[in-house]
């Protein structure tokens, strides 16, 4: 009878603690999630605004004092400049983590 109680006990014991370790693990994963969630709304927002940006540059690039300033910093040694690629390029080609759980957004 006694061994029966102290089973018990401890029977009741463990699940108490495998409780308490389902909780933490379910918090610890919630944190995750909302990590997670933050990451992606920030790249979200930075892509929203290079966006802006480029498209705020490509009207500058547009008019004509700026063209003949470029190509004057041109003879100064930048001929690189015409090589690199736009910069949309460069975002496009970074994958969106799409299969994340909580992406809302389309990018």
């Amino acid at each position: 009878m006694q061994d029966r109680d102290a089973n018990l006990k401890t029977i009741q014991s463990l699940e108490a603690k495998l409780q308490q370790e389902k909780s933490s693990q379910k918090m610890q994963m919630d944190r995750a999630n909302e990590r997670l969630k933050n990451y992606e709304r920030a790249l979200f927002d930075t892509r929203q605004v290079l966006a802006m940006k480029d498209a705020k540059i490509a009207k500058l690039e547009s008019g004509q004092p700026l063209s003949s300033a470029r190509s004057a910093s041109s003879d100064n040694g930048s001929a690189g400049y015409a090589s690199t690629p736009p910069p949309q390029a460069a975002y496009n080609s970074v994958p969106l983590p799409r299969d994340a759980p909580g992406n809302h957004w389309s990018g």
